[in-house]
């Protein structure tokens, strides 16, 4: 039989769709001893190298599964009973696919881990990771697994990231997905610093408001008594009347106490932690 010539080559979605002549354009094969054709397309990465399918003869069209981003060498055959005839080859690129289900596990306050998964031939990937606010973005990251931990990320924010599919240097579109950083966790120990600070501010102003009080009464008293009135403060102590007595020292005295103590503390775990 003569030689196939392979006159149009087009693939969508995965599936390479082959056009092809036979002698002249119009030859009727319906009486012709050609029993089918055969094409064949030999990848030079893939797993599965050699793909193909046969055509009946009055057909010349054909569609043909394949795994993008490899290189494949193309051919159509003529079969008859006894013997073949193989058209000239015709080298295909195909360009590599984005990677599929990007997901993101694992985000901490400083890093996320970015789990994908391959779609056809890949020498490695490119993952890149920014804020909105980043005006010029930093240096991707590459690796040839599908797992991958982005670090050095700043607590409660953004990130658009990126994962980009190279192949014999050519990279695909993008797959991209938001992922937002937790917050910082406060260390227990500041946590604990932090209840006793307000424990002690609310402590040294409730002994504020309590002086303040005291005084305000004291003066109080000593406007109803008059400059000119003699008052007999031993009568006043021996009744318990006396505005700054012995009872109401000790409870300031027990109220300052504890504040003083933590706020010694504080000042002590400041200097030392241990």
């Amino acid at each position: 039989p003569e030689a196939p010539h392979i006159s149009s080559v087009d693939y969508s979605q995965g599936v390479l769709f082959v056009r092809w002549t036979y002698g002249e354009l119009f030859i009727d094969l319906s009486h012709s001893r050609m029993l089918h054709w055969q094409v064949v397309a030999v990848g030079k990465k893939g797993a599965e190298k050699s793909y193909s399918v046969d055509v009946t003869r009055n057909a010349m069209r054909a569609s043909l599964p394949l795994p993008p981003g490899d290189i494949y060498n193309l051919t159509v055959t003529a079969c008859t009973e006894r013997s073949r005839n193989t058209s000239v080859p015709n080298i295909i690129k195909l360009e590599p696919a984005p990677p599929r289900s990007l997901f993101a596990v694992n985000t901490t306050h400083s890093s996320v881990t970015l789990l994908w998964t391959e779609d056809g031939v890949v020498d490695y990937y490119q993952v890149l990771c920014r804020t909105s606010k980043e005006l010029k973005a930093g240096e991707p990251i590459t690796s040839t697994s599908h797992v991958l931990t982005v670090s050095g990320l700043i607590p409660s924010s953004s990130y658009n990231c990126t994962v980009t599919s190279f192949s014999y240097s050519t990279p695909s579109r993008p797959a991209r997905i938001t992922v937002s950083t937790a917050a910082k966790e406060m260390n227990p120990s500041m946590v604990a610093i932090s209840a006793l600070a307000v424990l002690s501010i609310l402590l040294i102003s409730l002994l504020v408001l309590f002086l303040l009080v005291l005084r305000k009464k004291h003066l109080q008293m000593t406007r109803d008594c008059g400059a000119e009135t003699f008052v007999n403060f031993a009568s006043f102590e021996r009744d318990g009347k006396l505005p700054y007595n012995w009872r109401r020292s000790l409870f300031a005295f027990l109220t300052l106490l504890p504040s003083c103590l933590w706020t010694d503390y504080l000042l002590a775990f400041y200097i030392n932690p241990w």
